[in-house]
C-alpha cells in the first residue's frame, strides 16, 4: 500500500470488503485498526463494503469499519455500503444503502450531499422491498436475531461440508472461508490430466 501511495498522486479512497468476496476472509480488529491508521496517515477516506456483515464462521468476529475509525478518534471518514440481498438471502431485491461516518473535519460532506441527491431519484426499487427494510434492520423485530443466527450457522455448516468434501479431491487445495458465502479453491493442474489451465 505504501508503494501505491508513493507512486500515485491521484488515490482518492481505499475500498475494503469485509467479510471478503470472493475469499471469505474476515479482517481482525487489529488489521482494521492498521488500515484506519494507514488511511489517516495518507488522509484518504475508507469505503467499507460490509454486505456480508455478521455472516462469519467459528471464532471470527465482524467489526464494522466505522466503529474502528470512531474508536481511533474519528480522524478517518468511512462510507459503509450494505444491503439486504446477502445477509437476509433476498437476491434480486436490489436494496442497499450507504452510511456516512465523517471525520472530525467533515471531509466528506459534499460526497454525502451528492449521494442524497442521487438517492432521491427514482431507481425503480419495489415498494415491497423498501417497506421490508425497517423491519429487517430493527433489532427488536420478534424472531429476527434467532433467524439470523440460524442462517449464519447453516451457512457455516454448508461451508464446512463443501470444503471438507472438496479438500478430499486430488488436485484441489481449499482455503476455507472465515465468513461470507465463498470458498477459494486452488487447482493443481500437475495432479490433473489437464494440458492447459
Amino acid at each position: 500500500l505504501k508503494s501505491i501511495m508513493s507512486s500515485h498522486d491521484n488515490v482518492r479512497a481505499m475500498v475494503i470488503n469485509n467479510p471478503s468476496s470472493p475469499t471469505g476472509a474476515v479482517f481482525s480488529e487489529e488489521h482494521l485498526s492498521t488500515i484506519a491508521r494507514f488511511a489517516q496517515r495518507y488522509q484518504i477516506p475508507i469505503i467499507s463494503d460490509e454486505i456480508y456483515g455478521d455472516l462469519t464462521f467459528g471464532p471470527n468476529k465482524f467489526f464494522p469499519m466505522a466503529q474502528i475509525a470512531a474508536r481511533l478518534g474519528r480522524h478517518v471518514p468511512v462510507i459503509t455500503t450494505s444491503g439486504i440481498s446477502k445477509q437476509f438471502l433476498l437476491p434480486g431485491w436490489r436494496v442497499g444503502w450507504l452510511t456516512f461516518h465523517d471525520n472530525i473535519c467533515n471531509s466528506i460532506w459534499q460526497v454525502k450531499a451528492g449521494s442524497i441527491r442521487l438517492a432521491q431519484l427514482n431507481h425503480g426499487t419495489s415498494n415491497l422491498a423498501q417497506a421490508a427494510v425497517p423491519t429487517l434492520l430493527d433489532p427488536s423485530t420478534p424472531g429476527l436475531a434467532d433467524w439470523r443466527e440460524t442462517l449464519r450457522l447453516s451457512l457455516q455448516e454448508r461451508s464446512e461440508l463443501l470444503c471438507g468434501r472438496l479438500s478430499k479431491c486430488p488436485g484441489l487445495h481449499v482455503i476455507a472461508p472465515q465468513g461470507a458465502m465463498y470458498a477459494t479453491i486452488e487447482i493443481d493442474t500437475q495432479k490433473l490430466d489437464v494440458e492447459h489451465d
